[in-house]
């Protein structure tokens, strides 16, 4: 890239002054989106504005530059326009702000060319784990995609999507109708930016599974369909039949991963014994048969076609058909090696080859920035050398989607910035953080803040403690050993995160980071008073020290459940800005019924100090490691418990 802005001063600057464009020389499409924009930018058009004019090229490049005091932007896209639009409202902003250059040498300032290197970059938005967007919510997606230049945005959806026929299907889930999705694709063509729907046609329909007598009629093993059954065959023709009527794409992701026990349930009673790559090779041919029919150009996961959870050494690698993409997921490696010999290795089996990033907001309340800055670093400069096209960061909601869905801008930005920049630069990445979201890289990097011990590197940085510590029972704690080893001043750390994250929510102009800031600032006042009180309670009743144990009942736990009850609130005004309300019942029951136990413990504390109770149970049984084996080089409790029932309670809370 060879436009580098450098801002004055020492801080970066919010874009606050809007840039006024003359859209005389634009198609009616171009103007409508350009209006549309202004939703999230500082963009007002004006007859006394900069003239601008779009110019289609063949080009990978994105040049800009007066012509006859008209700006024409030549692009090979429509979203490439789009974010030379941002570029200009980036520099024209810096111009405005120094006041000291001439009009002729302001006007040169804001000429610049871009090479991008993808010709697909965008994002994966997991709507099926229980967090399923808002239609408004996705078109703020898309908008402000296509001002950074992304063109594709693919919507996860296992079961959230009309079925014609089929009530079953993401039934209380917030599924989307065939009208929301034929809305949300016309506001996507608008911008020139490809919806594709992305689902799953072998595993992950275990939601689906919930209602007994579709478990009965489809289910494999686990959550897999029992693919060959001429029902489920059926199945499959009536999603493709719906999804042809809702956008107006050609390429659809039909999944395929992670189905472990593939072939192990009644499809071995039905056919017997097969190998699990002939199963899926006739599972492929089936598909790619049905996706022709309606229109369709597959993509397909990587992973059940390297038999990565296969010790069947006779299972054979499936032939992966040309037209066939085959998408690489991962997203846990800092290696540029381990990225290019995969990239490698993948390329020599499909003639499509194309990769798929993350951006860490799966693990629990707290996304892992330094996680997705690390591994896409890697990553998108191994499909730089490798020469990927077509490349995507996926944004999943494993466990309930505890994190806010726009968490995963930063990931976003960092895409959309490596695509146009062979030389990471933070201060550079900055500017675009807070272009394109009203934050800057500190602001964003605190967000992971919680889950980063100091000392704390590489592979660890998707550790989880702000969540265990959260979710851990205040009598039955798991995790004490953790508690008793840590070097780190917790308390100073929520104290100082919990003020820093107020100061964020008060300086941003975005309003649903504000609202994030917020919820952040409210989880680590709860964190204050959580993370040590089940040692506390521990070492007081080890002593059997009854004044300390009603000075926790009135200094930490009381004011516990105060916070945790503004936390919960917070998270829901989030989850109500974001999301329909389908899911966010599963993160009340969850605030709930840590409220309840500290009620529950409130009242056996009590009973014990006035002689009610002789001993408490959950106190006496000595404690152990969760994880003896986990990595303690850096720090004793870098430990990776992402699943909040698993946290709770170590008794089964279902069957």
């Amino acid at each position: 890239m060879n436009l580098i802005i450098y801002l004055h001063g020492n801080d970066m600057h919010k874009i606050t002054k809007p840039l006024k464009l003359n859209l005389s020389d634009l198609d009616e499409k171009m103007t409508l989106a350009i209006a549309e924009l202004r939703k999230s930018y500082p963009l007002r058009i004006s007859e006394d504005g900069i003239s601008v004019k779009f110019k289609r090229t063949k080009n990978s490049d994105i040049s800009a530059a007066f012509r006859n005091g008209v700006y024409e932007i030549e692009a090979d896209s429509a979203p490439h326009f789009y974010f030379a639009l941002s570029m200009l409202l980036l520099k024209s902003q810096t111009i405005e702000d120094s006041l000291l250059y001439s009009r002729r040498d302001a006007q040169r300032l804001l000429e610049f060319r871009i090479d991008h290197v993808f010709t697909k970059n965008g994002l994966m938005l997991d709507l099926s784990r229980n967090a399923v967007a808002h239609v408004d919510m996705l078109k703020q997606f898309i908008r402000e995609m296509a001002f950074m230049g992304h063109s594709w945005f693919m919507l996860y959806m296992e079961d959230v999507y009309e079925i014609e026929g089929d009530p079953y299907f993401g039934a209380l889930r917030g599924r989307y109708s065939i009208k929301d999705l034929q809305e949300l694709d016309r506001y996507a063509q608008l911008f020139d930016v490809q919806l594709v729907p992305c689902i799953q046609t072998l595993a992950h329909v275990d939601q689906y599974f919930m209602w007994e007598a579709i478990e009965y009629k489809y289910k494999d093993i686990d959550n897999v369909l029992n693919i060959g059954n001429t029902e489920v065959q059926a199945l499959l023709t009536r999603m493709i039949a719906s999804l042809r009527k809702a956008f107006s794409t050609d390429i659809i992701h039909i999944g395929m991963d992670e189905a472990y026990n593939l072939g192990r349930g009644r499809y071995l009673d039905e056919n017997g014994l097969k190998s699990r790559s002939d199963i899926m090779q006739d599972h492929l041919s089936f598909m790619q048969t049905l996706c022709k029919e309606y229109g369709f150009k597959p993509i397909v996961w990587d992973d059940m076609f390297l038999n990565r959870y296969s010790n069947n050494k006779n299972d054979s690698v499936p032939t992966i058909p040309d037209h066939i993409g085959l998408m690489y997921w991962d997203y846990y490696n800092s290696s540029f090696k381990h990225y290019q010999d995969k990239l490698k290795l993948f390329r020599s089996m499909a003639k499509k080859t194309m990769f798929a990033g993350g951006a860490w907001r799966w693990t629990g309340f707290i996304p892992h920035h330094k996680k997705t800055l690390e591994t896409t670093l890697a990553a998108l400069a191994a499909c730089r050398k490798e020469r990927i096209k077509e490349v995507i960061a996926t944004s999943w909601s494993d466990d309930g989607s505890e994190a806010p869905l726009y968490t995963c801008m930063f990931g976003l930005v960092l895409f959309a910035y490596l695509d146009c920049n062979a030389e990471y630069q933070k201060a550079e990445f900055s500017q675009y953080l807070e272009l394109y979201t009203g934050m800057d890289f500190d602001e964003w990097m605190r967000q992971g803040e919680p889950d980063l011990f100091e000392g704390t590197t590489g592979n660890d940085y998707d550790i989880t403690p702000s969540k265990y510590l959260l979710y851990q029972d205040p009598l039955g704690s798991k995790f004490l050993h953790y508690i008793r080893t840590l070097t780190t001043d917790m308390d100073a750390v929520y104290t100082k995160l919990e003020k820093a994250f107020t100061e964020d929510a008060a300086n941003t102009d975005n309003p649903l980071l504000q609202r994030i800031s917020e919820f952040y600032s409210l989880m680590m006042k709860t964190l204050y008073y959580k993370w040590r009180l089940p040692l506390d309670i521990w070492e007081a009743y080890k002593k059997a020290d009854k004044k300390a144990l009603q000075a926790l009942i009135e200094n930490k736990i009381e004011p516990l459940k105060a916070a945790l009850t503004e936390m919960a609130k917070a998270r829901r005004l989030v989850w109500t800005e974001e999301c329909r309300a389908f899911g966010s019942e599963v993160l009340d029951h969850r605030f709930g019924a840590m409220l309840m136990r500290l009620e529950a413990t409130q009242e056996v504390l009590t009973d014990y100090i006035h002689g009610r109770l002789t001993r408490i149970d959950e106190l006496e049984e000595e404690r152990i490691d969760p994880c003896p084996e986990a990595d303690k080089t850096h720090e004793p409790q870098a430990v990776h418990y992402n699943r909040a029932l698993r946290i709770m309670t170590a008794c089964r809370e279902t069957w």
